[in-house]
């Protein structure tokens, strides 16, 4: 279960008293104040994602293809054994390309190259060592990075967002009481942005995974992360 906390704060941008002129921006021509609300979630991740990927060079892409598909058949063991659902594993194509290197300034064909990219999502944290050791002894390229998420990533947005609103309700209210006035109908709202969620470069994590098998059963250490939300609010205001 996720355990979450919410702040917000509200900054006021613009109050015009001016009767009968027409704003700039798209703003009412009455009376108003635009106001900037800002809310966050602090919530434990539930979801670690795992991108990977594996290439191989052989004389002819058939080689490079089977090689290719061979590792990716141990990676789908590899799930199956940490009981990984079929549709939280995601594979790419499989990319073909001629490989070259220089030599004495002459450009010389290696061979063919062979690569695919994997997305797996883990929803055990408490498993995240061991899945990351099974994956080191495979014959996998490279960890590329883990993600943390969350299951209900919506759900959290969105009561951002409902911090974000009360709070620039709230400072448009004071500064309109503040200034003799009332608040009137809210006359504009856009909205921000989510803060993207963190990434966790993991090359040193998968080298320690292959030299400390006493550790690679101890639970990932998540800490919380921010889901952020940001709007604009313009209401009008009476006298």
């Amino acid at each position: 279960m996720l355990r979450a906390s919410f702040t917000a704060w509200a900054l006021a941008l613009l109050l015009v008293p001016a009767l009968g002129v027409h704003a700039d921006n798209g703003l009412p021509s009455g009376p108003h104040v635009q106001v900037e609300g800002h809310g966050e979630v602090l919530a434990m991740p539930d979801l670690l994602i795992i991108q990977a990927q594996v290439s191989h060079t052989a004389e002819t892409s058939a080689e490079a293809r089977r090689e290719v598909d061979e590792v990716a058949a141990e990676l789908a063991r590899v799930a199956e054994r940490f009981q990984v659902a079929e549709e939280d594993v995601n594979a790419s194509r499989i990319q073909i390309q001629p490989r070259y290197e220089w030599e004495d300034g002459k450009r010389l064909l290696v061979g063919q190259e062979a690569s695919r990219q994997f997305e797996l999502t883990l929803r055990d944290l408490e498993r995240y060592g061991e899945l990351v050791q099974a994956l080191s002894e495979t014959r996998l390229s490279a960890i590329h990075n883990l993600r943390f998420d969350f299951s209900n990533r919506t759900e959290l947005h969105r009561e951002a967002e409902r911090r974000a609103a009360a709070a620039a309700r709230e400072q448009a209210a004071n500064l309109a009481e503040a200034m003799g006035a009332r608040l009137g109908p809210v006359y504009r709202i856009q909205a921000g942005g989510a803060a993207p969620t963190p990434v966790l470069r993991t090359e040193s994590m998968m080298m320690a995974a292959r030299s400390a098998d006493s550790d690679s059963g101890a639970p990932v250490q998540a800490a919380r992360q921010r889901i952020e939300a940001r709007l604009t609010a313009v209401y009008r205001i009476k006298p």
